[in-house]
């Protein structure tokens, strides 16, 4: 039941990689591109990730299979207003600009280029809707349509959907939830059509030549996001991609990196410009468009800033504005906050934990939340998450997991935790896949096989049953029996090797 792949074929995968999506990994970042090649077989249905290569490598530039391969090479953030800084930008400066250039019958056209579940392109509907209702121009009214493409279809999926968990909303004022959103029975979020309406969503590599293009609506765009996108690819493939952006622009024309992405020195057919602490690039018309040097993103770069960032954060509560009758202040999970003093929250968190106490671990979330900002708050935002599904609150445990996998993405027990909370709230085909992702991860990992051993015996899948079950048998033979098996709530290795040998493992 060997999960790993042979280094030829990880070579083999790596070059495809570059050549179809862009990615250039290192030498020293294999080890994590083979957990990141595993979980994205994992997601595609593959029981062998063999196979799930194979039908990368021989099933065309239109194969699903790739869309997976790019979700888990990239996996990360994303919500609504995200760098709210940019927006304020597009609402206060681009789009009155823009607009004050349209011809009579002209519309206003936005891409959204990379747009993962959707949150992105939405946002930027719910700031035009906002700038285009006051808008009085010599011309008349003018009709804004928002294209959003992005190269997975689960992720389109998702967006063409317009239904969000509360994880899609951090940081953002309750009123604009109240005013485009209705909340339903499952306590998840239903984007309203006056928004919807205004995007088209369509599957896009940008790593390809497909565009600038009529036939996709790609061309004589005055607007362009691509943010947390470019940062993964390799300075040929920046430059290549930078210079159709530059092709898809009508003159003047603006395009949104994060702030993170902006190359320096920029490239001569794009002039940096910082509006505020926003940085956007505009489009030079007359430029040479033949560079001869590969432009590189540099992470973390502030060179056009002049200042930190974080003296610049701006409000989102003067993006959208705010009828009478609803609240303007930030929502969080809960209003009580309580006088808890932390020295060590981790420890205290996990005292709490043990003792059954999880309404007192959720009431500390506010204070919790601002000892997080370093990359070792894992094991308590997993803590959150087990209490939110220990207290019935699933919806919001599947959050606090995203949030979590998010930070921690190759760690096995996080997709673990996840199957458990999928399987409680009776999906059983998304418990299947985060545990056949778990142990992809960590084939040595005793209670995700026996809890998948478990799931395929509950449907009848007696092979595939007996195979986890055998697995388990043969992974605890030379453990001691008094030893607590991992997350599994204090079971003992003895408890469990009598479990699955009346279960039919085998050692």
């Amino acid at each position: 039941m060997s999960k790993s792949i042979s280094e030829s074929l990880l070579n083999t995968m790596r070059e495809w990689v570059e050549l179809h999506l862009g990615h250039r990994i290192s030498q020293s970042r294999l080890e994590d591109f083979e957990k990141r090649v595993l979980l994205a077989a994992a997601e595609a249905g593959f029981e062998n990730p063999s196979d799930f290569i194979a039908s990368l490598i021989r099933g065309g530039e239109n194969n699903e299979a790739i869309g997976y391969m790019a979700l888990y090479l990239t996996i990360g953030e994303t919500y609504f207003f995200r760098d709210a800084m940019s927006y304020s930008v597009l609402k206060a400066n681009i789009l009155p600009e823009v607009l004050n250039r349209k011809k009579p019958g002209e519309r206003l056209s936005i891409w959204s280029a990379g747009c993962s579940s959707g949150e992105e392109p939405y946002s930027i509907a719910m700031t035009a809707m906002t700038v285009l209702s006051d808008y009085r121009g010599e011309n008349g009214p003018v009709e804004a349509r928002i294209l959003a493409t992005d190269i997975n279809k689960q992720s389109l999926k998702v967006a063409r959907s317009g239904i969000y968990r509360r994880w899609s909303f951090r940081d953002i004022p309750a009123f604009i939830k109240e005013k485009y959103f209705t909340i339903r029975e499952d306590e998840t979020y239903a984007l309203k059509d006056e928004v919807k309406s205004k995007v088209d969503f369509a599957m896009l590599n940008l790593a390809e030549d497909g565009y600038p293009s009529l036939l996709n609506g790609t061309d004589n765009l005055d607007i362009i996001f691509c943010r947390n996108v470019l940062i993964y690819f390799s300075p040929e493939q920046v430059t290549n991609t930078l210079l159709k952006f530059h092709k898809c622009l009508r003159p003047g024309g603006w395009l949104f990196l994060a702030p993170s992405e902006i190359p320096h020195p920029a490239p001569k057919f794009f002039h940096v410009q910082n509006l505020n602490g926003a940085i956007v690039m505009q489009k030079v018309e007359e430029a040479d468009l033949k560079e001869k040097a590969p432009i590189k993103i540099v992470h973390s770069n502030y060179s056009y800033f002049g200042s930190s960032r974080e003296e610049m954060r701006l409000s989102i509560d003067n993006l959208i504005e705010a009828p009478p009758s609803m609240p303007q202040s930030i929502e969080t999970e809960l209003e009580l906050e309580l006088e808890l003093d932390f020295e060590n929250l981790p420890a205290k968190l996990t005292e709490y934990y043990d003792q059954g106490r999880y309404s007192t671990i959720i009431d500390a979330l506010p204070q919790i939340s601002t000892s997080m900002e370093d990359s070792d708050s894992s094991e308590t935002l997993g803590l959150i998450a087990r209490s939110f599904a220990n207290l019935g609150n699933l919806e919001a445990a599947i959050d606090w997991c995203d949030r979590l996998i998010a930070q921690d993405t190759i760690n096995a027990r996080w997709y673990y935790l996840k199957a458990t909370i999928h399987h409680e709230m009776g999906d059983d085909d998304a418990a299947l896949r985060s545990l056949t992702q778990s142990i992809f991860l960590d084939e040595s990992y005793v209670i995700a096989y026996f809890v998948l051993g478990n799931l395929h015996r509950q449907r009848g899948e007696k092979d595939k049953s007996g195979k986890c079950f055998s697995h388990v048998a043969r992974l605890l033979q030379e453990r001691t029996g008094t030893d607590i098996v991992q997350d599994s709530d204090g079971l003992t290795v003895g408890q469990l090797k009598s479990i699955v040998t009346s279960l039919g493992g085998e050692s």
